[in-house]
């Protein structure tokens, strides 16, 4: 990798003080002093830049996170980084939140966005026992920031395992990263004698200065002449909201005291600091990787540290350390150990120091790039509940506004509500929600037209329904009744419902459960089997040609089933019918999925998992794989429906509703989306070792139009040759490639043309054109059927190339259904949310690897 690198903090060497500054400012030097282009953003610092590097100093507008990681967004969104820079922000005060949770808004959708991990807020508070409320928000915040991230960079291996299990981190995506390390002179090791044990850094409760002074006063009453010498900088201590020194001067019982020595001392007067020490003492709670301790070995002390996860790679017996548990007993019981055997103390001096490595290698090649765009969506949607659930709730609605809202007619209560001046609106607004009244309402109002047509005769018993719904509830009862209302408005009559308990625990869905009284329904009870085992069951007990599998939380539109059942009926080599969806609850907007592809089927998964599926179909290939419980099982559904031979057919219209609330499982499944794909092509390796074959035929990386010769000694095998002798729109209609190039633009080409062109857009997602000399040689094709696909720029093909013809492409030029924007949605004031009909123009990495390898 050799874009720019941008470090984030609100720490600097020297203009601020702190950890993560003196780490920041060493590695923004060495790879400035390397050549690479760097800049340093100091958020709600100020100076001149230290270093041969950029400095980019961001005022904040208050003292908090939020406001911290907001400037540091807009900051990152001015600099204009584009594809292959990388970003790498500071993990503590959760100061990279907004800039990744916005990433797409703000132009860094292509930027390589890093966490380093310095040592969360959250982790320190907990490794000393604090859960203080205030700090709620930030703590979230660092998580959210966490998981979001491109990559977390980790300055040891063992703390990255740890960080990993604590955050539910994807190993593939913790890299190590070693901090700039500066090894001090070693000196001979001349303990005296009685022994002086010595403690340096800097004093706070995370350190454990004051374990290990309760440690050492049995020690230093039982060895005559021993001294104890704190080596420090003066901290805070959180819980006592004073100065450590002052906390720890007050552990020092008078007996002692003349052998306890407090100096305050740096890095650079500590080889003389420590001159006769028989051992130093890491006492740490926490630790991601530890300076001091690295320093004091590097001088030639032997060690103590506690048992901590970042000291696995580097400190052990064989370079010069020892642990113990991380209990003051533990510390007290090896500190005494030691400091009888001189034998060995002089063992561990003697031992080489730790090799720490290069720490500016992980900027090279083989840092994972920019998460793919669903992953990005699902992982943003699962922080913004995180953070929003660590603010405090607002007061629920007072009963007898409720009450008023409710007697209030709809008209007026609407003109009320739109007359309103907006602080006034705001007010009634916390007091009662005409929108949350105007819903329930309408809930009302349907449940009754309903219940009315049940009380008609409208919905008899049937023996052989055509379609059977079958809706898996695992503590969803609240939202069970508006499921199944959703099946009873459709416009096909001929249905039944299965609604299968999945063992449900809550007593509310058990209660539900056993108050559903509607006609045509059953229910099935089973103890807990997930997702995948449910709807087997229901589907095994189900009597219809055609299921639909139904969530209890979502809902279908009146059309549903006449027209997905109608057009599978049509299609009889279609094992399933789906459509569009539309998000409602917690968001308002239609969700328009891209045309549907084989090739494409293998890197994501593009069809909604509620859609109208043959039975046969679903016996054929031995219906959901039930050890997928965590999600992705409909993919795997439809992987295994296309090895089968079955095609699928869509219909494009928003006929199932999807209901945005929380962390759904859709959303933790497509957070996990990387880890899905290399899960899914080790159960599928025939499908995806044909995968080359597949793509040439649905989605080769180039489309060469030609019309007066054809192409010849490139480079490029990804691609199809099309000639043209008549209108150019109507031949694209026929092709599959992503990249549309016009052979005859190049005058007298170079053997890699082709490649240089596409490998120009692929780099440059938002670019609709390749140019050369500002002429429009190449096309993505979504640009080109789609008049309003978001791809506002163009990008200059770097090489020396010849090129003049006039173009015959424009954007937009054949608007094409399913690829442009719908023209007839029934609420067209409502956002669309289009998901991107593109993929990976060459061939992943992880479809050709062997089964099983990333």
């Amino acid at each position: 990798m050799t874009g720019r690198v941008v470090f984030v903090t609100t720490e600097l060497e020297p203009l601020t003080a702190g950890g993560a500054g003196v780490v920041v400012a060493r590695l923004a030097a060495r790879l400035a002093d390397a050549g690479r282009a760097v800049t340093v953003v100091l958020v709600g610092g100020t100076g001149e830049a230290p270093g041969a590097y950029e400095l980019v100093a961001v005022p904040v507008e208050e003292e908090s996170p939020a406001s911290r990681s907001r400037a540091a967004a807009a900051s990152l969104a001015a600099l204009g980084l584009r594809a292959g820079d990388r970003v790498e922000i500071q993990d503590f005060e959760g100061l990279g939140y907004h800039a990744i949770l916005d990433r797409d808004h703000l132009g860094l959708d292509t930027v390589t966005l890093t966490v380093r991990a310095h040592g969360p807020t959250d982790r320190l508070l907990t490794s000393i026992g604090l859960d203080p409320p205030e700090f709620a928000l930030q703590r979230a915040m660092e998580r959210a920031a966490l998981g979001m991230a491109d990559a977390v960079v980790v300055p040891s291996a063992g703390f990255g395992d740890d960080l990993g299990r604590a955050y539910g981190l994807d190993p593939a995506r913790v890299v190590v990263g070693p901090p700039p390390f500066e090894p001090l002179h070693a000196r001979p090791y001349d303990a005296t004698d009685p022994p002086l044990v010595v403690c340096y850094g800097r004093l706070a409760e995370v350190k454990g200065q004051v374990d290990l002074m309760r440690a050492a006063i049995p020690v230093l009453r039982d060895i005559p002449g021993m001294r104890l010498r704190f080596l420090h900088r003066d901290g805070w201590h959180i819980a006592q909201n004073r100065a450590m020194s002052e906390v720890l001067g007050d552990e020092i019982p008078g007996d002692v005291a003349d052998r306890v020595e407090m100096i305050e001392a740096d890095r650079d007067e500590l080889a003389e600091s420590v001159a006769g020490a028989s051992l130093a003492v890491v006492p740490s709670r926490f630790e991601s990787f530890c300076l001091a301790a690295h320093e004091l070995r590097s001088i030639g002390l032997p060690l103590l540290v506690a048992d901590l996860p970042a000291y696995a790679d580097h400190l052990d017996e064989s370079t010069g350390a020892v642990h113990y548990d991380g209990s003051v007993e533990g510390l007290q019981a090896v500190l005494q150990e030691l400091l009888m055997d001189r034998g060995r103390l002089g063992r561990l001096a003697a031992a080489p120091p730790p090799v720490v490595g290069d720490p500016v290698a992980v900027y090279g090649a083989g840092l994972p790039g920019p998460r793919p765009a669903p992953a990005r969506q699902a992982l943003a949607t699962r922080a913004e509940n995180l953070v929003s659930a660590a603010v405090p709730a607002p007061e629920p609605p007072r009963r007898p506004i409720q009450r008023l809202m409710r007697l209030i007619p709809r008209p007026l209560a609407r003109i009320a509500v739109a007359v309103l001046p907006g602080w006034l609106k705001e007010r009634f607004r916390s007091l009662a929600d005409w929108r949350v009244e105007e819903m329930r309402r309408t809930a009302s109002d349907r449940r009754a037209r309903i219940r009315s047509a049940i009380a008609a005769g409208r919905f008899p018993e049937l023996d052989d329904p055509r379609v059977s719904i079958v809706i898996p509830c695992f503590n969803q009862g609240e939202y069970l009744d508006e499921a199944i209302q959703s099946v009873f408005e459709q416009t096909m009559n001929d249905f039944e419902i299965v609604v299968v308990d999945d063992g449900s625990t809550e007593p509310s869905t058990r209660a539900a459960l056993g108050a559903l009284d509607w006609p045509r329904l059953r229910v099935i009870r089973q103890a807990n089997r997930g997702l995948p085992g449910a709807r087997n069951a229901g589907i095994e007990a189900a009597r219809g040609r055609f299921v639909v599998p139904l969530d209890a939380d979502d809902a279908l539109e009146p059309a549903f089933l006449e027209s997905l059942v109608g057009v599978l009926e049509e299609s009889p080599a279609a094992a399933y019918a789906h459509c569009w969806g539309r998000y409602f609850d917690h968001m308002d907007a239609f969700w328009i999925t891209r045309p549907f592809n084989p090739y494409q089927l293998l890197l994501s998964n593009s069809v909604l998992g509620c859609v109208v599926l043959r039975r046969d179909a679903w016996r054929q290939v031995d219906g959901y794989d039930e050890t997928l419980v965590e999600g992705n099982e409909d993919w795997d559904l439809w992987l295994r429906l296309l090895e089968a031979g079955w095609d699928q057919v869509q219909v494009r219209r928003p006929l199932f509703r999807y209901r945005i609330h929380g962390n759904t499982m859709s959303v933790d499944t497509l957070s996990r989306l990387e880890h899905a794909r290399t899960e899914l092509r080790r159960r599928h390796p025939a499908l995806y070792d044909r995968a080359a074959v597949t793509k040439a035929t649905h989605w080769p990386w180039v489309t060469v139009v030609h019309r007066e010769r054809a192409p010849h000694g490139q480079d490029l095998d990804d691609r199809e040759d099309v000639a043209a002798f008549g209108d150019t729109a109507s031949i694209l209609r026929s092709t599959t490639g992503k990249i549309v190039v016009e052979w005859d633009a190049f005058t007298d080409p170079p053997a890699d043309v082709l490649r240089l062109v596409a490998t120009a857009l692929e780099t440059h997602p938002r670019a609709a054109t390749a140019t050369v000399e500002g002429t429009p040689v190449a096309w993505r094709r979504w640009a080109l059927l789609d008049p309003d696909a978001p791809l506002p720029d163009s990008v200059e093909v770097g090489a020396k190339i010849d090129a003049a013809f006039e173009p015959t492409l424009w954007r937009g030029m054949l608007p094409t259904p399913g690829w442009a924007s719908p023209e007839d949605l029934p609420e067209p004031e409502l956002e669309v949310i289009r998901q991107p009909p593109e993929e990976d123009g060459p061939l992943p990495a992880w479809i050709s690897n062997e089964p099983g390898s990333r």
